[in-house]
């Protein structure tokens, strides 16, 4: 390897500076996002799903969307989404992304083999105090 050459130089050496871009910003389609390309210039739609991707033109990564290459050596790749692991609680498999009731009351989320929970009824989280001999929950305060 030569001692100048690293990953970051490899990808941005199809970049040109300073940055052409287009005038105005571009119109996207309905809940696509704008982004800035992959050479930090201008902005561009980010690419959804199955569209071809490439060092310039990135993926839609709020959609957990990354561009795969079918070799190294690939210049266009394919924006695919990336499988994330699923949650196991109590038994039960849930899918990446997929949100789930553990009670009642408990709301999760499962993220990548991990899973956050958030109560939905916090009024009832208020511990009392070491020194309140009878705690109830009481309404209306």
């Amino acid at each position: 390897d030569h001692p100048e050459s690293s990953p970051y130089n490899e990808i941005r050496s199809h970049c040109s500076y300073p940055c052409l871009c287009e005038p105005g910003m571009p119109t996207c389609p309905p809940g696509v996002p704008v982004v800035r390309d992959g050479c930090g210039c201008c902005p561009m739609c980010a690419r959804q799903v199955a569209q071809p991707c490439d060092g310039t033109a990135l993926c839609d990564e709020t959609k957990g969307l990354v561009c795969q290459f079918v070799t190294n050596k690939a210049t266009v790749g394919v924006c695919k989404a990336i499988k994330g692991k699923p949650c196991t609680i109590y038994n039960q498999t849930y899918d990446n992304g997929e949100t789930f009731m553990l009670d009642c009351r408990t709301q999760c989320a499962c993220k990548n083999g991990t899973y956050a929970c958030a109560s939905l009824c916090p009024q009832e989280n208020i511990s009392p105090q070491g020194s309140c001999r009878h705690p109830r929950l009481v309404s209306g305060v």
